[in-house]
């Protein structure tokens, strides 16, 4: 796009508001984007569109969007958007990281992988999971200590963005994997990425709505489910969750803030689970159960 023809919404926000805050700008964009400016504490949440948005009424749905959370109202930027290599800026945006044994790059990297490590070539597109989100790194941590003392057979990854938690188990434990999510875009980012990593085997991606698709019924049970979503959905869904999960089988759950675990632990305990673990980075949870 000419500058002339592109416009860009920005404004930063903490780790626990980006993702409401992305929801916020969508109505007024083509596209949004999210990435960390400083150590994942601050995020810089920006909306790309062509024609020139009228601030008044963004900043009108970003103070009502701040005020229903009960948090400051961030700065809103409008700018036109000079010609630049957004190939480029987006790929510096997403240098290596390492999580435990997991070691993780995007396909633009030159240099290869370390030896040591579990590798996951990743470009997440508009999926959600690079493994920089705090949400997606507790889910890495998780499975990082699970591998020292389980070994999963049937997995189920429900909410898989990207692919990146199912390529992480695929490549620690080599079983079988169903990978589903509900945004058919996600699917089509996990399908490449599962090819890039010679992982087509292994994982099969599905665009399904939560536990009621045929698919997802006719494997049996599962050794793991792993969902790494919100936590309203996951409370609704924690009656499907256990009915889907062997006795026996664990449960990785992700993507809900410090004020909602009690009420994900519960939802899950109430229907036979049992609280294993916490991790806790940025005020993001992730928690461990396990069926009895």
């Amino acid at each position: 796009m000419s500058a002339d023809s592109c416009w860009q919404i920005s404004l930063t926000a903490t780790a626990g508001s980006f993702k409401a805050f992305e929801l916020a700008l969508e109505p007024f964009c083509e596209v949004v984007t999210c990435f960390p400016v400083s150590d994942e504490s601050i995020w810089q949440v920006t909306g790309f569109t062509r024609e020139k948005p009228q601030k008044q009424v963004v900043e009108s749905a970003v103070s009502i969007l701040a005020a229903s959370v009960n948090i400051p109202v961030p700065v809103v930027k409008i700018s036109p958007v000079a010609e630049r290599d957004w190939e480029t800026e987006s790929f510096a945006n997403f240098p290596p990281i390492r999580i435990g044994r997991y070691y993780i790059y995007g396909s633009h990297e030159m240099e290869p992988p370390p030896r040591g490590f579990v590798s996951l070539c990743l470009n997440a597109g508009p999926a959600f999971g690079t493994g920089r989100h705090a949400s997606t790194m507790g889910a890495l941590w998780a499975l990082d200590d699970l591998a020292r003392r389980y070994r999963f057979r049937r997995v189920l990854d429900m909410g898989t963005g990207s692919g990146i938690l199912a390529m992480a188990i695929a490549k620690t434990w080599r079983p079988k994997i169903l990978a589903s999510d509900i945004d058919p875009r996600a699917i089509a980012t996990c399908i490449t990425n599962i090819h890039d990593n010679g992982l087509s085997d292994l994982i099969r991606p599905i665009c399904a709505n939560g536990y009621d698709n045929r698919t997802i019924n006719g494997q049996g049970r599962y050794d793991l489910i792993v969902s790494n979503i919100l936590a309203n959905p996951l409370c609704r869904m924690a009656g499907a969750l256990s009915r889907h999960l062997k006795p026996g089988g664990v449960a990785i759950l992700g993507g809900f803030v410090t004020t909602d675990w009690r009420r994900v632990a519960t939802a899950h305990q109430a229907q036979g689970l049992t609280f294993v673990r916490r991790y806790e980075i940025d005020e993001w949870q992730t928690l461990v159960l396990k069926r009895s």
